[in-house]
């Protein structure tokens, strides 16, 4: 039957807890195990070998196991598993250098030949790494915009950097249209072998009608370096208008004159317009040399009148005859004819052969001083609606204008093949009068 304790049992001195735990010879250990006083497992320290042992089972029973024994045992299973395991790490190192040294050799006998891939592979980085560089543009030089027939300058500007290297290419190319030029970098006065440099190619371009394509690269390479500029000359422009110009009343006559005026506006003409010229309707008025962004003024002195007929041609003609532009003109100006008959009437009027005035302008205008016999007939005639105008009188040696009823008559009349507005005073007295109406 064991015996129980109470718990927290102290001892506090020099000799064991038990006397099993402790034995001063092996002998006295051994006599222990034999006698059954151990049981499996149990640890026993011995004083003569200073080693803890512990009871295990043997072949016969029971046996003493000394610990440091069994931990020699693991530790040296430990390293020789260990050494393995080394062994294989780096017998796979090894392999694999082997491996590396192939494809950096390219020798399998892991020899060092006399160009390696690892040659290889720095001159192909070398080549990456020091690639030349080449540019070039092309700029306008000379000042003055694109007219026809004007001649400009243009710079091809190359520049090149060979990076310490060989330049690959042997000069310059230029083309401007379809003319292709070239230059060797001797023939350009520059060093081949130079790092980098500049060379700048004028380029003369004279412009017609259509564009011209100008083109710059390096000789003998088409990878880099190349540009291209196409100059388009400014298409040349011009405008011209024909108007008849508001004037007097002419003297009494068959041949009345009235000026007609053309205003050129050219833009962008240049030499395009050398020796061009502006025919009126009788002979040539002048040239348009010149012509560029300003106004330039002709005139006609043109004698009209009722009948004749329209229209009047203007022409623009070059130098070689070729009708560049033309423009009609049909003028249209006002009349006042004179019967010394009474009451002649409209028709009659327009059919009388005797003097008459004409007037390019407006309604409102004043009628020249005439002198009239006793009862003739006077015919505004105007292609402006002169109905409603007031009439005023002003007798010879008078300055006093006098409002008067006389032109009484209005209407619209077919005269000369165009509608016309009158007004008509079918009795005037005898005297010298000016007619204005307003």
């Amino acid at each position: 039957m064991p015996l129980s304790t109470p718990s927290n049992l102290e001892y506090l001195g020099p000799k064991p807890n038990f006397t099993r735990d402790t034995y001063d010879t092996l002998e006295a250990m051994q006599e222990a195990l034999d006698s059954g006083h151990i049981d499996e497992g149990h640890q026993t320290y011995c004083t003569e070998t200073g080693i803890t042992y512990r009871a295990v089972k043997g072949t016969t029973g029971l046996v003493w196991e000394d610990t440091v024994g069994d931990l020699q045992r693991d530790l040296t299973q430990k390293i020789l598993d260990n050494e393995k395991v080394a062994s294989e790490a780096l017998w796979d190192l090894n392999s694999r250098l082997s491996k590396v040294e192939s494809e950096i050799t390219d020798d399998e006998s892991g020899g060092m030949g006399p160009e390696t891939r690892l040659d290889q592979v720095y001159n192909w980085f070398d080549a990456q790494t020091h690639i030349p560089v080449l540019t070039s543009q092309i700029t306008k030089s000379s000042e003055g915009n694109l007219r026809q027939g004007t001649t400009h300058i243009y710079n091809a500007e190359f520049t090149w950097d060979w990076a310490n290297r060989e330049p690959g290419v042997t000069g310059f190319s230029v083309s401007v249209g379809s003319e292709t030029h070239t230059k060797t970098f001797t023939e350009a006065s520059k060093d081949p072998k130079m790092a980098g440099g500049t060379y700048v190619w004028p380029l003369t371009v004279t412009l017609g009608s259509s564009a011209t394509t100008l083109k710059a690269s390096f000789y003998n390479t088409d990878v880099q370096g190349k540009s291209q500029m196409t100059v388009t000359p400014l298409t040349p422009t011009y405008t011209w208008s024909l108007t008849g110009l508001p004037g007097t009343w002419e003297d009494w006559n068959l041949n009345a004159s009235y000026t007609l005026r053309m205003t050129v506006t050219g833009k962008n003409l240049a030499t395009l317009s050398e020796g061009d010229k502006i025919y009126g309707t009788t002979a040539q008025l002048g040239t348009v040399s010149g012509i560029t962004d300003s106004n330039q003024v002709f005139t006609e002195n043109v004698t009209i009148r009722p009948t004749m007929a329209p229209p009047l041609e203007w022409s623009w003609k070059s130098s070689t005859g070729t009708i560049r532009s033309s423009k009609s003109y049909t003028p249209y100006p006002s009349f006042y004819l004179v019967s010394p008959q009474k009451n002649a009437g409209v028709a009659s009027l327009t059919r009388y052969n005797g003097g008459y005035q004409a007037y390019l302008g407006s309604g409102p205008t004043t009628i020249p001083e005439y002198y009239y016999s006793a009862g003739s007939t006077g015919l505004y005639l105007s292609p402006y609606d002169i109905r409603g105008l007031s009439v005023k009188s002003l007798a010879s040696g008078s300055d006093t204008w006098v409002t008067i009823t006389g032109f009484s008559e209005s209407g619209t009349i077919s005269y000369a093949g165009k509608t016309y507005y009158y007004l008509m005073n079918p009795n005037i007295g005898a005297g010298r009068f000016q007619f204005k109406f307003a």
